[in-house]
């Protein structure tokens, strides 16, 4: 509600996105939960059309409110609905294009978009590549949600998580591997559409440098079992999920997509 009129102009990625993968009609039933984040990530192309009333203005008018977090300026900035504990919160990225450094050798980290405070990320471009629009959970009264929203597409959601890897701490890259596992898992029975979406969207768009990136990244991580893999497979609780169960899936959905 918050986003409102933004809706087809914003790209829901992170975890989110992970959760609402279920919602399109190539996702399978699993039987476990998705996993669970507080944030909610959502990115914005750096020319987005603004509205009369900003993005700021409509979560502020909504009952979000502002939590500012280091030296930047501006600072990285956290849209709190809720307390700290039981509440949940959303940020806003947007590409990094050139270099993060200004002239005077301080970080560009930030921007305003709409009214908020957006981070600049690497790769981010990457989630933007041929977005998917997918159904809400039903159940919500109606006229009180949208009827879809746009995500990450799967693809491109894989290629970026491999692209910032090496960036990545320990136990983030382990989540990471198990947020691709999942998501490998999820479309295990639509790899061809897969394949598709990468060889006809997602790869030309990415350059033959990052797609390298992508490859060399997916054999290091995928090669072995690994402290990473094993981490990854703890963080599965309840599943059953053997660190070499994890690692093979990985390297054979992955090899399927990226051929």
């Amino acid at each position: 509600d918050a986003l409102g009129p933004y809706l087809d102009r914003v790209v829901i990625v992170g975890g989110w996105a992970h959760r609402l993968f279920r919602n399109h009609p190539l996702a399978q039933a699993l039987p476990y939960a998705p996993l669970m984040t507080r944030d909610t990530d959502v990115a914005l192309p750096s020319g987005i059309a603004v509205d009369k009333e900003n993005l700021r203005e409509r979560l502020l008018s909504r009952g979000f409110h502002e939590e500012f977090l280091g030296d930047d300026r501006p600072p990285v900035t956290h849209y709190q609905l809720g307390d700290i504990d039981a509440g949940f919160y959303v940020e806003f990225l947007t590409p990094l294009v050139g270099s993060e450094f200004k002239r005077d050798e301080t970080r560009k980290v930030t921007t305003t978009i709409a009214g908020v405070t957006a981070q600049k990320l690497r790769h981010l471009d990457v989630l933007l590549i041929a977005p998917w629009s997918v159904p809400l959970t039903s159940g919500a009264s109606a006229g009180q949600l949208p009827a879809s929203i746009i995500i990450a597409n799967p693809v491109s959601y894989i290629a970026q998580k491999l692209l910032v890897s090496g960036k990545r701490k320990p136990s983030e890259r382990a989540k990471d591997v198990l947020y691709i596992h999942d998501t490998l898992e999820l479309f295990a029975g639509s790899l061809p559409d897969l394949r598709r979406l990468w060889s006809d969207a997602v790869r030309p768009a990415l350059g033959s440098h990052a797609e390298a990136k992508v490859r060399r990244t997916a054999g290091r991580l995928f090669a072995g079992v690994t402290d990473t893999v094993r981490e990854a497979a703890m963080m599965a609780a309840g599943r059953s999920l053997s660190p070499t169960g994890l690692r093979e899936a990985c390297h054979v959905g992955v090899t399927k997509i990226l051929g």
